[in-house]
């Protein structure tokens, strides 16, 4: 019977110490605990915006660097708009219609082999299933230009690419490269891809901060879409068909072993046409080169 008492208290104090742990954890006692139900939440609040607006000037924003609040310029051709946090409006005194892009490389895909015609003659690689078709190149999902000259190169705190595009809502892969310098597995430091299911033209620029930057922009499923990725030291920009997208991004783009792609880069392959690609380095011009 001693031994049986035992086991009794042993058993209450065991069940006494857990309903302590477990109120105390849940907060079971208090009056004010809100219904069971909102324990299940999501956390919904955006992150706040680390940016500031220049008052004098929405050319530029305020960024705060070691503690100072710092002018930072907006791409040429936008406004800083506080409420998305990003220089994402048009300067309507500025015409983007008149900025062009002196490029080394330009690949306008006017026949077979496919070259570059910018006047330095770079060396493509093809792998046999890019296609210029009517003055256009054609990729069908594994078929991959690669420009050698641009494996672990230094690009610095300035580039452009333009191009055109048009895909075929090819949804087998969640992203699609148009353009990557990735290397393996490893994304690119520079990529330009299209995410076929959301209908966005996805910029990335990662630097030796180090930092990724990412901007989405809708693009015309199935139509012609005008695409400048340009980078300045300070922002990337992303611009499709004159919809333009600044984010801060500062410090020398990452280097990367991997050259530059076209169409493919680890797996991530391309269904549709690219035509009119230029690339600028240093950038001269950033926006809606035609």
């Amino acid at each position: 019977m001693a031994i049986f008492g035992l086991k009794q208290s042993t058993l209450l104090w065991i069940c006494i110490t857990l309903l302590v742990v477990v109120s105390a954890q849940f907060n079971l006692f208090n009056p004010q605990r809100p219904p069971r139900d909102s324990d299940n939440f999501q956390i919904t609040t955006e992150k706040p915006c680390e940016l500031l607006p220049n008052p004098s000037n929405r050319k530029v924003f305020l960024m705060n660097v070691n503690g100072e609040w710092t002018d930072r310029p907006c791409a040429f051709g936008t406004l800083y708009n506080q409420q998305t946090c990003d220089c994402s409006d048009h300067d309507p005194d500025v015409n983007l219609n008149g900025r062009r892009c002196r490029a080394p490389l330009y690949i306008p895909f006017n026949g077979e082999p496919i070259r570059d015609e910018g006047g330095t003659n770079i060396a493509l690689g093809n792998n046999g299933r890019v296609r210029a078709v009517t003055n256009v190149g054609s990729f069908d999902g594994n078929g991959a230009l690669t420009i050698w000259m641009y494996a672990g190169i230094y690009f610095g705190e300035h580039l452009g690419i333009t191009f055109r595009f048009r895909d075929v809502q090819n949804t087998e892969n969640i992203e699609q490269v148009l353009v990557s310098n990735c290397f393996y597995n490893d994304r690119g430091s520079v990529e330009i891809v299209i995410q076929p299911r959301l209908n966005k033209v996805v910029f990335r620029g990662t630097t030796d901060n180090p930092f990724t930057q990412e901007i989405h922009i809708p693009y015309q499923p199935q139509s012609w879409n005008t695409v400048t990725y340009s980078y300045d030291g300070v922002t990337l920009t992303g611009n499709v068909n004159n919809k333009v997208v600044s984010r801060p991004l500062t410090g020398p783009l990452t280097v990367s072993p991997g050259s530059l792609r076209l169409g493919m880069c680890n797996g991530r392959g391309y269904v549709g046409d690219i035509d009119e690609f230029r690339l600028c380095q240093p950038i001269l011009a950033t926006l809606n080169q035609s």
